[in-house]
């Protein structure tokens, strides 16, 4: 969800500025091919760094910033590859988060009949406001807390298992079975008729399936169920 950046509308944002003869089709087929590419080679380059360090697998939080560091820590000059790694994860992380900011800069803009530039800077401040709080959960606010969880773990389970896939589920329920299909044959049509009717068989049955599949797993798993 997070590198595709499903279900915050980020997708729809950057389709917009589409030329209208782009090829939609080819477009998102690249896109997600380079996508999984790129997460199976990071899975092949860290699971090994594990295991050499007789460390377990794990994701998330733990993974990259407990047992990662542990297993470089353990290699000869590992620090060094540790510093490349961590500067390869940030520029990561800072790209996806721009992707992630586009809608709510894009609707600042016409909301509030800003530019660009002011859009950009009032949003990233909230943005950083949040990640502030949330960051200092673990130490000078670690106290507070609901539920057993701190506030990163709350705004963790409520975005990642909760809010986007169910963000991803009701958006394609609206444009596989709401949306006037006149619109989104004038979009799909130009990357071919095929491409048409096989979107329109992923996003009405395939799409929603996964996405509530995906959701209740994160249910389950959230609830040791």
């Amino acid at each position: 969800f997070y590198t595709l950046s499903i279900g915050v509308g980020s997708l729809m944002v950057f389709g917009s500025y589409m030329p209208n003869r782009g090829a939609v089709g080819a477009i998102v087929f690249s896109v997600a091919l380079i996508d999984i590419l790129v997460s199976a080679l990071l899975g092949l380059v860290t699971i090994p760094i594990l295991f050499s360090s007789q460390m377990l697998p794990v994701s998330g939080y733990d993974l990259l910033f407990v047992a990662l560091p542990t297993a470089y820590g353990d290699m000869q000059n590992g620090q060094y590859l540790g510093v490349l790694f961590f500067t390869f994860v940030m520029f990561t992380a800072m790209s996806s988060a721009l992707v992630l900011l586009e809608p709510s800069i894009a609707w600042c803009k016409e909301r509030f009949v800003m530019g660009r530039w002011n859009a950009a800077i009032l949003v990233g401040f909230i943005a950083w406001l949040v990640s502030l709080a949330s960051m200092h959960s673990w130490h000078f606010i670690s106290d507070i807390s609901a539920l057993g969880l701190t506030l990163f773990d709350l705004l963790n389970i409520m975005t990642a298992k909760v809010l986007l896939p169910a963000a991803g589920l009701m958006l394609a329920i609206y444009v596989g079975w709401v949306l006037n299909p006149a619109l989104v044959k004038n979009e799909i049509v130009n990357s071919g008729i095929g491409w048409l009717y096989l979107w329109y068989f992923l996003i009405r049955f395939i799409v929603p399936s996964l996405f509530l599949l995906v959701l209740i797993l994160n249910q389950l798993e959230t609830y040791n169920l």
